[in-house]
């Protein structure tokens, strides 16, 4: 298969790089269950980071297995989570400085409010977290970078 080098703004004029677009919506719907906040019935495992405190404002949904190095990159998320929601047997492990350095923290259950859990240097971790990883269900042992 021979390719065409096209500038990048000639290739998205002609839909050129649309088949790969629509994979990372695709994998983007996935991660956030397809846009909809979480409820009750849905979904069975997974985490989602909230930019206010009590699940509220804008939301980012991750499942098992996920790691972010930067959360900046997705929805410029870095230093501004402030509740955790964890469903069924998974957890987070979080960092504070991106590419899963400095101060760590493993949650496994709903956090309404990061403002509750300590840095260990004496502030909190409301407005934080700056990469994570979703190692799989509590008791299931750890996967991925940890």
């Amino acid at each position: 298969m021979r390719y065409l080098a096209l500038p990048l703004g000639l290739a998205l004029c002609f839909g050129v790089l649309s088949p790969y677009a629509a994979l990372a919506q695709n994998r983007r719907d996935d991660i956030r269950w397809n846009g909809r906040q979480p409820t009750n019935s849905d979904p069975k495992s997974g985490v989602c980071i909230y930019e206010d405190r009590d699940y509220r404002g804008r939301f980012e949904c991750f499942n098992a297995g996920d790691e972010v190095a930067d959360l900046t990159r997705i929805g410029k998320w870095s230093d501004k989570v402030s509740s955790i929601r964890v469903f069924g047997p998974d957890r987070v492990q979080v960092f504070r400085d991106i590419h899963f350095q400095g101060e760590r923290l493993l949650i496994d259950r709903d956090i309404p409010d990061l403002r509750q859990l300590r840095l260990r240097w004496g502030s909190n971790w409301d407005n934080q977290i700056s990469s994570l990883i979703i190692p799989g269900g509590r008791g299931r042992g750890p996967r991925g970078r940890f």
